[in-house]
């Protein structure tokens, strides 16, 4: 089972532009980022347990699980229903509070207007957790014969199966949910430190007393609860990942030493073999340290969780950020170093071995989207090896891909979120979708009167808006039936961390739909041509041979045989825009240095095809570190402006159009399972923003930017011609039928017809 969340944000005075684009923005292909993380969060009020608000959106879900507890003597009334049967399983449903709380502190300024459905999808998790952990010393595990739900078919608000309550304390510990629990306690209680501190303080002093708990008295729930837990949601990674996971929130939210050394002494003992279960089987990760990451393991997020205030901190970054950076090169298709998942033929979306798979997809991107802005706070870049260099756009793009073929940009064409788009699944496992609801079936059902339901050929007559559910199989296909629990089943821990991820490319996607109705175009960064100059300084990089100016950061090769010549220049990151300026080109003179510049020099037009990193030594003239505006030349080009002994020169710059000779060329490289692209020569704006590949065998697919002007997609496209269509910053798309052949080899370059 597995979970995920979303989140929508339209401004009010966004309103108009997104009525009248709305359905452009559909046909373009493009995904409409508000509608899903608004119907993400909606499915969160699908899986309520306990009495329901007013305020309650999925109406044909009505009050249930009101006597939750009362066999221990609790109030135990509320939570989620983790997936699609009506059991409460407190490990992952605090896991879900954890990742819905993350979500929110790093991208809940995105959310807009979605944010109080964010806070309270958070609030109704940690409202439980809450009485969960009310009795000192002792935790809730589960809620709810999971033998005896799984046997009958019942909707909810029917539910005639034991609700049995199971308990993990002193004498029967469960570290791993006592101390997943602490830290979903001490997350949300950073989420409504600024809203609510009386109730943020509530959270965070019972995190601190769980977390106390979990580690004083260590053992397993599968040995205690097992049960309840299992084999529904054991734990088969033990349970000292949560502990230091828990451990790792409460430094964040307290900041007290105590925690941190918690963290640092005993991440050593966490050891690099994690267990995960495959389809029944057990299976060893060797380097699960580094690549796992879920309800059940949490290894990969303690790394990326850490690695935010320790990245620029040398003394304390070993061995989180190493590892980080590992997960990162061992997820990206094209990185050199061994991958920890495999990618399916169409659109390229990333598998781990079991089922559910969509929870891989969206746990993974959500790390690599909260790494992505690590990265870029302290202008970080990670190289994989064999010259691949990873940036944050190298990440945000990836995700990107994997976020897009969730919505429809894949093979058929379908949405795996319920309710987004045309096409999405009709027959999800879930017992309250299934069954007739409460104001169509007032009566009762008993414990297999949904049988009939469950075997109907029939699409599901209540529709849970925002569920994702376990997605496609790795060849790309999708089986439509309630039968196939693994494809179809919708999980709270899937959700969860899409909401971070789907709020982060809403901001961009508002943005296009004000430019679309406004009839303007947008520029990001420095991408379009500009008559106003600007301020800046230029140094040089190599030799008058320029050797040492060929391949770079835009992933450019011999640039005179790809016709760019020494006529170039590397930017300083405030220009590069994380490689979407590649390509742009450039006017620059040499200005106010009487003692260096060239006299009646004129300017030089220059393309972007390199990127001059930023330097963190002590050191006053670190000319490439944010927030200056450099231009690292040739020196070739410098010496047309000022004398080399200058060293650096005050240049005015401003954006030209490119002015190329042919068409647009595509170098292709990778695998029979992964094309790569190299798109240059390409005239006007020069820097690419979008393409698009069509096989003589497959419709339009959108590839995604691996760096700076290569693009991918996780298709094999051998043997079919190949077509294209290139989209620049201002805005402009050029077609490109039938480039390479049906006999294309990679490592080969084709030409198109025409260019900008």
């Amino acid at each position: 089972m597995s979970k995920i969340m979303c989140t929508s944000y339209i401004s009010g005075v966004l309103i108009l532009a997104w009525m009248s684009t709305m359905a452009a923005a559909q046909n373009s292909g493009s995904h409409n980022y508000a509608d899903a993380l608004s119907k993400c969060l909606m499915f969160f009020e699908g899986q309520r347990s306990g009495k329901l608000p007013p305020s309650q959106r999925i109406t044909w879900r009505k009050d249930s699980g009101l006597k939750d507890g009362s066999d221990v003597g609790m109030d135990l009334v509320g939570g989620y229903y983790d997936a699609g049967d009506n059991v409460k399983f407190n490990f992952p449903m605090a896991f879900t509070t954890t990742m819905l709380s993350w979500s929110v502190l790093e991208f809940g300024q995105l959310m807009g207007s979605e944010l109080p459905h964010a806070l309270e999808a958070i609030r109704w998790g940690s409202d439980y957790l809450l009485k969960s952990t009310s009795v000192p010393d002792s935790v809730v595990g589960v809620v709810g014969d999971p033998n005896g739900d799984h046997t009958c078919w019942e909707r909810p608000e029917d539910m005639t199966t034991p609700r049995t309550t199971y308990v993990v304390n002193k004498e029967k510990p469960g570290s791993e949910v006592a101390a997943e629990t602490a830290a979903a306690l001490a997350a949300s209680s950073m989420v409504f430190k600024d809203s609510d501190k009386f109730y943020s303080a509530s959270l965070l002093n019972r995190s601190i007393q769980v977390f106390e708990f979990a580690d004083k008295y260590r053992g397993s729930y599968n040995d205690s609860i097992g049960e309840g837990a299992c084999p529904f949601y054991c734990d088969f990674s033990g349970y000292k990942d949560e502990l230091l996971w828990g451990a790792a929130w409460l430094y964040k939210a307290t900041k007290i030493p105590q925690y941190w050394d918690y963290v640092k002494n005993n991440i050593q003992f966490l050891g690099p073999t994690v267990v995960r279960n495959i389809n029944g089987i057990l299976v060893a990760s060797l380097t699960g340290d580094v690549t796992e990451f879920g309800w059940d393991s949490k290894h990969a997020g303690i790394n990326i969780l850490v690695s935010q205030w320790v990245m620029t901190d040398p003394n304390n970054a070993n061995p989180f950020i190493p590892k980080a950076d590992q997960l990162v090169c061992s997820i990206l298709p094209q990185s050199p170093a061994q991958k920890s998942v495999t990618y399916s033929p169409g659109s390229g979306l990333l598998f781990k071995p079991g089922g559910s798979n969509l929870q891989h997809s969206t746990s993974i991107s959500f790390l690599l989207m909260a790494y992505a802005g690590y990265m870029k706070a302290s202008n970080k870049v990670i190289d994989c090896g064999n010259n691949f260099v990873v940036t944050p756009a190298s990440l945000v793009n990836f995700t990107k891909g994997q976020v897009d073929y969730i919505l429809g940009n894949n093979p058929l064409g379908m949405s795996y979120m319920v309710g987004y788009g045309q096409k999405f699944p009709q027959k999800i496992h879930h017992r309250g979708s299934v069954n007739p609801s409460l104001e169509n079936h007032l009566q009762q059902m008993q414990c297999h009167e949904g049988d009939l339901y469950f075997k109907s050929n029939d699409p599901n007559p209540n529709i849970l808006v925002g569920a994702i559910v376990g997605g496609p199989a790795e060849d790309d296909t999708f089986e439509d039936s309630r039968s196939n629990v693994q494809q179809s089943e919708p999980t709270t821990y899937i959700n969860a961390p899409f909401v971070g991820v789907l709020a982060n490319f809403l901001k961009v996607f508002v943005i296009t739909l004000w430019a679309q109705a406004m009839g303007k175009k947008i520029t990001i960064g420095v991408n379009a041509a500009d008559n106003d100059w600007d301020n800046a300084h230029a140094t040089f990089y190599g030799d008058m041979g320029g050797a040492e100016t060929m391949q770079g950061a835009c992933g450019y090769g011999d640039l005179f045989q790809q016709g760019y010549g020494l006529e170039t220049t590397a930017l300083s990151t405030a220009l590069f825009n994380n490689g979407l300026t590649c390509g742009a080109c450039f006017e620059v003179m040499c200005v106010d240095d009487p003692q260096w510049c060239i006299p009646n020099s004129g300017t030089i037009k220059i393309t972007a095809t390199n990127f001059c990193p930023p330097n963190w030594d002590p050191a006053p003239d670190h000319w490439c570190n944010p927030p200056m505006k450099h231009f690292d030349l040739s020196m070739a080009m410098f010496t047309k402006l000022a004398q080399a002994k200058a060293g650096i020169i005050p240049i005015k710059y401003r954006r030209v159009p490119c002015s190329k000779k042919g068409g647009v060329k595509f170098e292709l490289k990778g695998n029979p399972f992964w094309l790569a692209v190299l798109v240059y020569n390409v005239g006007r704006a020069g820097d690419v923003t979008s393409v698009r590949i069509r096989g003589s065998k497959t419709d339009w697919l959108q590839m995604s930017r691996n760096w700076g002007q290569i693009w991918q997609i996780g298709s094999n496209m051998v043997g079919q011609s190949l077509s294209f269509q290139v989209t620049t910053s201002d805005g402009r798309t050029l077609k490109s039928d039938n480039v390479a052949p049906g006999d294309w080899q990679f490592g080969q370059t084709y030409e198109g017809k025409n260019n900008f």
